[in-house]
């Protein structure tokens, strides 16, 4: 499916619970009004007044709003499409605000996700990407390094939130090229900070050479540097080489995360491939008065290279001043694995069985009322309280769904059985039909009642207090909101000024102007405990 913006209209384009499987090439292409592309990533002072009506430097022009909801995707690129430039399970280019949910990705051709330059505020949340692979393209040469779990190259403050990377040929997530937001002091996305920061919280990384790549270097403008990245709370397990690690060409200046104003804490690492080293930081210097060329900094010697190996927490804490709340431990990961090789041959992923023995050969004929066992492959995070019920949904292979409510013991055995992510692997689950439609069922376990309290934790729950700061000292904003946030504000006094203010995916919330006061914000959010909480604030000028 092509989403061109130049031919077509392709905003708000939703994507619910759809198979797209053994494919030709991708799933989908996504491209907004270019103009002269090349130039406009090369020197935007010089360009601007060329490039200002183009997707590069105008957010309205690129494909807004596109949502994959739900998805399986698998065994795409059979034609072999190249890997090393141009396709996977997909290849997105020019998005604002795009939101990928509960997608299961595996056993393509190519990186499981693929969003190739220029998107801007996107969200990847309670998603699967595993089995991915790629090998030799006739015209390219060797390409095995396109089989990774996700690509984000080249975007703007993004996050990754609760997905799980495991068993891919070269790597689970490549963050490359990220912190583009205003470049040369053009503020063309209203940030006032111009970081790009990614945010990569909350993953599971098993079974992969190496669980994530950083680079930044090439199609800069020349003042580019490494945009920061969140790097909090993830699991790192069985990985070959590094758990995490910078690759080359690589460009940025800073000696330290600090320095390049990231956040490294709360990891969890898991060495059980006894591999030499958990990390690395890199510090590639570059002399911008020496490399003024647009392309950005030449890329770096590799004498010139300053790296720093992470070989247990006690260096990350000595020699970067990071992790200090991570920490070296086992973590128990169901799989089932897959071994990858180097192929563009698709079908290495044995998921027959689970696509054949799905829920709705079990519903099929089935009324509410009706005590069934249903083949599941995984539930969808975070179980959440909802009329008086612990509820979350299920999932299988064929995107089937089903809503089912649980109480106290129920959900404990969800948790301990039932897979929080996408595999081959299923498990039977007892339940009792409340209703069942073409495309819709709810069932119960146990009683469906809980008198408990959701709690949060690194993998399911909230990780950050939401907080409130002036931006610029003139825009009253709500940083570190939940996914789906809504907020409404009062005064102390309980007069609504601000109501139904959606969270963006970056967590941001920009609120209406306030007079000097203080006010009370009620936050809303499946992903509270509770489902709301209350910040209050106060306006000083």
């Amino acid at each position: 499916m092509i989403l061109d913006k130049e031919y077509q209209r392709p905003d708000s384009c939703h994507v619910y619970r759809s198979v797209f499987e053994d494919l030709q090439g991708g799933t989908f292409w996504s491209k907004g009004k270019e103009g002269d592309w090349q130039q406009c990533n090369l020197n935007g002072v010089e360009n601007y007044e060329s490039c200002k009506n183009t997707a590069r430097f105008n957010l309205e022009m690129r494909v807004i709003d596109h949502r994959v909801i739900d998805c399986v995707w698998r065994r795409c690129n059979k034609s072999n499409i190249s890997t090393c430039c141009c396709m996977g399970a997909n290849k997105y280019l020019y998005t604002k605000d795009m939101v990928i949910s509960g997608l299961v990705s595996y056993d393509h051709n190519g990186a499981g996700w693929w969003a190739d330059w220029d998107s801007w505020n996107y969200l990847i949340e309670y998603s699967t990407f595993f089995g991915n692979h790629a090998g030799t393209h006739p015209q390219e040469g060797d390409c095995h390094w396109g089989g990774v779990g996700l690509w984000t190259e080249g975007n703007d403050f993004g996050s990754m939130m609760y997905n799980v990377f495991y068993s891919n040929l070269y790597g689970g997530v490549g963050i490359l090229d990220n912190g583009f937001a205003n470049t040369d002091e053009l503020d063309y996305n209203d940030d006032t900070e111009g970081d790009g920061k990614v945010r990569f919280i909350g993953n599971v990384l098993v079974d992969n050479p190496r669980h994530i790549e950083f680079r930044f270097a090439l199609k800069a403008p020349r003042n580019h540097r490494g945009g920061p990245t969140i790097l909090k709370d993830n699991v790192f397990k069985s990985w070959k080489t590094v758990a995490w690690q910078f690759g080359d060409p690589f460009v940025q200046n800073a000696a330290t995360p600090e320095e390049a104003g990231w956040e490294i804490d709360g990891n969890i690492y898991d060495n059980t491939e006894d591999a030499p080293m958990l990390a690395e930081w890199t510090q590639s210097l570059c002399n911008l008065q020496t490399h003024p060329g647009g392309q950005g900094c030449d890329v770096s010697d590799p004498t010139e290279q300053v790296r720093t190996p992470f070989r247990n927490m006690n260096d990350f804490r000595t020699l970067m001043d990071i992790e200090h709340n991570g920490s070296e431990e086992p973590y128990e990961f169901r799989g089932p694995l897959h071994p990858m090789r180097k192929t563009s041959e698709v079908g290495l992923v044995p998921s027959g069985p689970a696509e054949e023995n799905h829920m709705r050969t079990v519903l099929n004929g089935k009324s509410p009322g009706d005590e069934v066992t249903i083949p599941v492959s995984w539930f969808k995070r975070p179980i959440v309280v909802e009329d008086g019920a612990w509820v979350c949904t299920m999932h299988d292979l064929q995107a089937n769904v089903i809503t089912v409510r649980m109480d106290d013991e129920s959900k404990e055995w969800v948790e301990k059985n039932v897979r929080f992510y996408g595999s081959t692997g299923q498990t039977e689950v007892t339940l009792t039909l409340n209703s069942i439609d073409e495309y819709e069922a709810v069932g119960t376990m146990g009683t469906g009642k809980t008198s408990g309290q959701l709690t949060s934790h690194p993998l399911y729950g909230l990780h950050q207090q939401p907080r409130f700061r002036m931006l610029n000292g003139r825009r009253p904003v709500l940083l570190s909101l939940p996914t789906q946030a809504r907020v409404s504000v009062y005064t102390v006094g309980g007069r609504a000024v601000g109501t139904h203010v959606r969270a963006g995916i970056d967590g941001t919330a920009r609120l209406p102007a306030l007079r000097t006061g203080a006010y009370i914000a009620r936050i809303a959010s499946p992903y509270l405990p509770g489902n709301a909480m209350a910040l209050t604030f106060a306006i000083v000028r």
